[in-house]
């Protein structure tokens, strides 16, 4: 082989190397750039973002820009689940909640609850519910009645519930003769419920009881009794003759429609006027016929200043729902959805007492803990 023919060889052998080494290095800024992409942390996505005014100041939120950071968690007020979302880059902070739905049903209605239009939660003016001794029908025997909602002491003969939520109310009743008994229940106050009956007894004076329940909404599907905690029957009307003394009498009743819910009531079997009835009637006929199902809170946070939605007394704030739909799972596992809405509303400063107006419209997280 000539020397021409050496070097040409030679030459092609140098480009190939060239074109090959160019190629890796190529593929790899174009694999290293996807990477990144798919890595972000979607607590950070800029799709989640926020835009609009309040008191006439603008503001732009947008996750990942300027130390802003969008987090999603589940918080639980007076019983029941708030999904929330929280955006800011540590000066301005959006918060907004839904409360939830149907929640004496094991389900996630929440999310179909979401549509075209959602209205704000306020904080009521009135109580929802009122406790007052003379409402038993026994009230002649009772010397004073002691209220309890969650453990905390409420009020003595009457009390009240001036918040939403699951309340487990305690009737500490003084009798008479001087002695004491106590039954709870859990409450729904200011709530949708679907399925409620009422525990209704008859004792003669042989201490023979009968035990039955009127349904008040729903279906009855099955009940369970217990006396003094024991499982003793699954009859609709149970009769049973009691021992010496007081009991206390609970009934789990489960509605076609998936609820499930426990009422109970104290008996004395040797003295037929000493007992004391479930909560029914309270419950059910509310002294403010409040709903929060489904609506939402909103907070802002400026300048050590906090702004809300639920504190003015008019339903004032309004969300225009675009869209809202499952995006991806949080830090915690749990299903994040993207709601995109325009939102106006008067804000109350709790500081000042000022109201001032905000409007904005937001890609925002909000998580859906099942």
């Amino acid at each position: 082989m000539d020397n021409y023919s050496s070097e040409k060889q030679s030459t092609k052998m140098k480009t190939f190397l060239k074109i090959g080494v160019l190629f890796l290095i190529t593929s790899s800024i174009i694999s290293c750039k996807k990477d990144i992409i798919e890595d972000l942390p979607t607590a950070n996505d800029p799709v989640f973002n926020t835009t609009g005014s309040i008191d006439g100041q603008s503001f732009n939120l947008i996750a990942g820009e300027d130390n802003a950071f969008m987090h999603s968690f589940t918080e639980v007020v007076n019983g029941v689940n708030k999904f929330t979302g929280k955006l800011s880059d540590g000066e301005i902070e959006v918060e907004l909640g839904v409360f939830d739905v149907n929640i004496d049903k094991a389900n996630l209605d929440i999310i179909s609850s979401i549509n075209s239009s959602i209205l704000g939660a306020t904080i009521p003016n009135s109580p929802i519910v009122k406790f007052n001794k003379d409402a038993f029908f026994n009230a002649s025997v009772i010397d004073h009645v002691e209220w309890y909602a969650n453990s905390i002491f409420i009020g003595t003969d009457s009390a009240s519930i001036s918040m939403p939520g699951i309340y487990n109310v305690c009737s500490l009743v003084t009798f008479m003769d001087g002695s004491q008994e106590s039954v709870c229940n859990d409450i729904i106050v200011g709530y949708k419920q679907n399925a409620n009956y009422k525990l209704n007894h008859l004792l003669d004076n042989t201490g023979k009881a009968q035990l039955w329940v009127n349904v008040q909404q729903g279906s009855l599907q099955n009940i369970e009794w217990s006396i003094d905690g024991i499982v003793v029957s699954n009859d609709d009307h149970y009769i049973v003759e009691l021992e010496d003394g007081g009991h206390i009498i609970s009934s789990k009743v489960t509605f076609t429609n998936g609820v499930v819910k426990t009422k109970s009531i104290f008996i004395d079997s040797d003295i037929s006027t000493k007992f004391i009835d479930d909560l029914s009637q309270f419950e059910m006929n509310p002294f403010n016929p409040i709903l929060w199902d489904g609506k939402v809170q909103l907070i802002v946070r400026k300048n050590n200043m906090e702004y809300r939605s639920d504190y003015i007394g008019n339903q004032s704030l309004s969300v225009n729902v675009l869209s809202f739909n499952h995006y991806g799972k949080n830090d915690h596992g749990n299903d994040v959805y993207k709601l995109n809405a325009t939102i106006t509303s008067n804000l109350k400063n709790t500081s000042s007492g000022a109201i001032v107006p905000v409007n904005f419209t937001t890609n925002f997280g909000i998580e859906i803990k099942k």
